[in-house]
């Protein structure tokens, strides 16, 4: 199996956007838990010995979102810029690639149908199936 460049690029995003989203509800969640115990500190002085421990929770918690906010737009960023400018090439069966290579003669001539039916290809009224050259004799333009 072949990975594909945008597999890449859609394997990249979705997990910065998914890391990003985890991290600022986790930091969020300390933040907040910092501040009320921040508020709790100061409406009832219990907790005074652990003050330094809110501090740091209420520092990495807001580091933690400043970094998940970071990389959801990085995986933003990153899925409008490079998602734009790289597609796939297209993939043919093996049926519409010979199919390609009996029109390719037919190309702008009048007497081109280029049909299907019922799973019968008729691709000129002169030729219905086609010539196995790289020209027709009987090309006429439109």
């Amino acid at each position: 199996m072949k990975i594909k460049k945008s597999d890449i690029v859609e394997i990249f995003t979705m997990s910065c956007g998914f890391s990003g989203a985890i991290a600022v509800i986790v930091g969020a969640t300390v933040s907040v838990s910092g501040f009320l115990g921040m508020g709790t500190i100061y409406l009832g002085k219990v907790l005074n010995p652990q003050r330094p421990t809110l501090r740091q929770m209420i520092l990495y918690g807001s580091i933690s979102t400043g970094a998940g906010l970071f990389a959801t737009g990085l995986a933003m960023g990153v899925a409008k810029t490079v998602g734009e400018r790289l597609a796939d090439e297209p993939v043919f069966t093996d049926d519409e690639i010979a199919y390609f290579k009996k029109i390719k003669p037919c190309k702008e001539c009048k007497y081109f149908h280029g049909v299907n039916y019922n799973s019968v290809d008729l691709i000129c009224t002169i030729h219905p199936y086609g010539v196995d050259t790289d020209t027709c004799p009987d090309w006429e333009s439109r």
